[in-house]
């Protein structure tokens, strides 16, 4: 009986989140529309390449499209997940899928790897090497955000604690 929704364990009590907007960690990056400002970071005409194109890709190349930057997009798979939403919706950023281009990224003035990325990367080693800016999504939303945070984070209780607060 354990784990069935009536009989969980007193700690195990995941269930729907209920926060709204804030549930999807995908919107994070789209605060905005909600009501909150965000920092003014200066980026317009930055260039900036994503990695990966995944739901994450996707949020940060639209969030540095509404800063003005310059974006690009690179993906190792040939069909990403969310590539047909892209091109939809960002028709003038450039792809690039089935690859990594390592000349193309040294151009970047920064690199925000997706959660799939690892830092092991070949495109990542050379770019830190050259002294590119490399950072992850969540970096990108801490920059931003100027409303208070509260960060869970480990292994095991994330959505116990989330809900408690």
């Amino acid at each position: 009986m354990a784990g069935t929704a009536r009989h969980r364990k007193v700690l195990d009590y995941y269930r729907d989140f209920g926060l709204g907007w804030f549930s999807n960690l995908e919107d994070s990056l789209s605060w905005e529309t909600h009501g909150y400002a965000l920092r003014n970071s200066k980026v317009t005409g930055t260039n900036i390449l994503i990695l990966g194109l995944g739901k994450t890709g996707l949020s940060c190349a639209a969030h540095y499209h509404r800063q003005g930057c310059k974006v690009a997009v690179m993906d190792s798979r040939s069909e990403p997940p969310c590539l047909q939403s892209m091109q939809q919706a960002y028709p003038n950023i450039p792809v690039i899928t089935g690859g990594f281009d390592i000349p193309l990224a040294l151009q970047a003035d920064q690199i925000v790897l997706s959660p799939g990325i690892g830092y092991h990367e070949p495109i990542v080693q050379k770019a830190l090497a050259a002294g590119i800016k490399v950072i992850g999504d969540i970096e990108v939303f801490a920059q931003y955000v100027t409303a208070p945070v509260a960060a869970v984070t480990g292994t095991n209780g994330k959505s116990t604690v989330t809900h408690m607060l």
